[in-house]
This record gives C-alpha cells, sequence and structure tokens, in this order.
C-alpha cells in the first residue's frame, strides 16, 4: 500500500508476523503515523462475497459463494464477510446464508462475519453457530425520518438489544 496511509502498516505488520520483535524503524514509523493523526494498523474487510453478490440478478450457486470464500481465505486476509442473514424476500442472492455458513473452510487467523439488518436476523445468525455477527444502524434516519413506519424510537430498539 503505497501513499500516507501505509504509515506504520509495514510496522504492524511485523509485529502480527513476530510479536514482540521491534526494530527502531518500528518506533519512527509509529511516531510518524501519531503525528500525521492516522492510524497505526488498519484491518481491511472483504466483503466481497456479501455485498459484491447480493445485487447480482442470477442467483450465484451456493457451491460458487462456498469456492470464492475459500479461495479468499488462503490470499491472507483478516476476514471476509461471509453473507447476509436477511430475508430471502428482499435479497434473494443471500437465501443460502446458513448453507454457505456450513460449507466453508475455515483458516486459522481469518475471520468470517456475517451482517444482520435486524433482530430476527441476528437470532438467525446465532443459531446457525456464527460467531461473528455485524449489524448496524441505518445513519440516514435523519434523512428519511418523515417517511419512517414505525417511529425511529421503534426502529432501533433491536439495535440497543444487539
Amino acid at each position: 500500500m503505497a501513499g500516507s496511509c501505509g504509515a506504520g502498516h509495514a510496522a504492524a505488520r511485523r509485529r502480527q508476523a513476530a510479536p514482540g520483535l521491534h526494530s527502531a524503524q518500528d518506533g519512527a514509523e509509529e511516531q510518524e503515523s501519531q503525528a500525521s493523526g492516522l492510524p497505526e494498523y488498519i484491518k481491511i474487510v472483504e466483503v466481497g462475497p456479501r455485498d459484491g453478490l447480493q445485487n447480482e440478478k442470477v442467483i450465484v450457486p451456493t457451491d460458487t459463494k462456498i469456492e470464492l470464500i475459500n479461495r479468499l481465505s488462503k490470499t491472507g486476509l483478516p476476514a471476509i464477510e461471509v453473507t447476509s442473514f436477511v430475508s430471502s424476500k428482499w435479497v434473494p442472492q443471500m437465501a443460502d446464508h446458513k448453507e454457505v455458513m456450513r460449507g466453508i473452510e475455515r483458516h486459522p487467523g481469518v475471520q468470517y462475519p456475517v451482517l444482520t439488518p435486524n433482530l430476527k436476523g441476528f437470532h438467525s445468525a446465532v443459531s446457525a453457530f456464527v460467531e461473528d455477527i455485524h449489524s448496524y444502524l441505518l445513519h440516514v434516519f435523519i434523512f428519511f425520518l418523515p417517511y419512517f413506519l414505525p417511529p425511529v424510537e421503534i426502529s432501533i430498539s433491536p439495535c440497543i438489544f444487539v
């Protein structure tokens, strides 16, 4: 990664590969990172299997999704957002979320989060023994506030539970 976003990244990568080993260069990179206001480390989460596939018009076969995730797992990515536990009525591409989670090969050091947009999806992910569940709160509520039914307070109450 070139450019200013790489400040401190090499040092963090070295520490991850060999914990406890630091060099004078690491200290210089950390000072540079702190001085620039940029984080010392960033985490890249691959979202292609979920975000990239959810809008495809043709349903991607479950085996193809599993193969994609298994190949991505071998690339050294720290996290791959696998699927979304959503209603197949709204996102037909994600109807096989449980099968995909059961079918992927887990690699050490790789996280396999899923996305849950609501409490029902959260419970479904928990029942599928998913270990890493991401949820979100739409920041566009304020923009769409006049159009929302039910009121925002009711819409976000499940998020407080999650």
